[in-house]
């Protein structure tokens, strides 16, 4: 979807359909900012998949620097980095280090079985067993969106976000200033903008594949 779209259906709204009080350019700025935080409260909602080589030797790994945090380890591949091998699974550091005390010691393998992953430190991850050298893997990471530069270009989040960018567009227009600022108004969009990702969180837990 074009950020235009949005963005008119925005002014429409705001009862300024010629953007004689926001203009085109405040309004994608706007816009932006609304991917942004939407990527906040959804990471999921602006991802990367790559293939990224481990540090050899070492169970503690970072996310690429451009990565906000990591969403998932997928699978082994290779010392080459381009041969599909078995998938890694997540797996509690309390069972590691209960069963296995001594993992981060462990002797380096071309092959990972298992990723370790704490929310409060979203750019690291551990794996065991340690890699050797040149071990390679695939990973999901959740990055910052693309900053759109026009109005012709497509937004950089999936176009189910539209409503909610919309909603955030209306809350910070009417959050413009003291003399035409409505409080009362903007706030409800903002409290629309964050129902909406809610509400879909909701149903993404609703759908998830759950383990018997």
């Amino acid at each position: 979807m074009q950020a235009l779209e949005i963005i008119n259906q925005a002014a429409i709204l705001l009862l300024d359909p010629t953007n004689v009080r926001w203009p085109h350019s405040q309004l994608l700025d706007y816009l932006n900012d609304g991917q942004k935080e939407i990527v906040i409260h959804r990471p999921d909602a602006s991802i990367a998949d790559d293939i990224i080589i481990l540090d050899d030797g070492n169970t503690r790994q970072m996310i690429p620097a451009d990565s906000i945090r990591l969403l998932t380890v997928v699978r082994n591949m290779g010392q080459d980095g381009t041969t599909p091998g078995l998938p890694i699974m997540v797996v509690s550091r309390d069972i590691l280090d209960t069963q296995i005390p001594d993992w981060h010691l462990s002797e380096p393998s071309t092959q990972i079985k298992h990723f370790i992953y704490d929310p409060k430190a979203p750019k690291i991850f551990y794996v065991f067993p340690r890699p050797a050298a040149g071990v390679h893997i695939e990973i999901i990471t959740s990055v910052p969106p693309k900053k759109i530069l026009a109005t012709g270009e497509h937004i950089s989040i999936s176009e189910i976000y539209s409503n909610a960018l919309m909603d955030y567009i209306i809350y910070r227009a009417l959050s413009k200033d003291a003399e035409y600022a409505d409080p009362n108004k903007s706030a409800g969009y903002y409290n629309m903008f964050l129902q909406t990702l809610g509400v879909k969180t909701q149903v993404d837990m609703a759908v998830t594949p759950k383990g018997k």
